[in-house]
């Protein structure tokens, strides 16, 4: 389900889409990545999306490019 309010989309995680983040969580050495970012790594991927606002840098371990302010 997908929603959108005040410019923000809200995007509610499906079987589909958890099921992907767990795979990658599964497959990280332990305390590497939390399933939050799997789930974010999993619906970047799906969306096709390779950019990103973070400090995280598990995303650009995981090919993302990082915008930082």
């Amino acid at each position: 389900m997908i929603f959108f309010t005040r410019g923000i989309e809200v995007i509610w995680v499906d079987a589909d889409l958890f099921g992907k983040a767990v795979a990658r969580y599964v497959q990280a050495s332990p305390a590497d990545l939390s399933l939050v970012d799997c789930v974010s790594f999993a619906l970047m991927n799906n969306r096709s999306l390779t950019v990103c606002l973070s400090f995280d840098d598990h995303f650009r371990r995981e090919g993302f490019r990082l915008l930082r302010a």
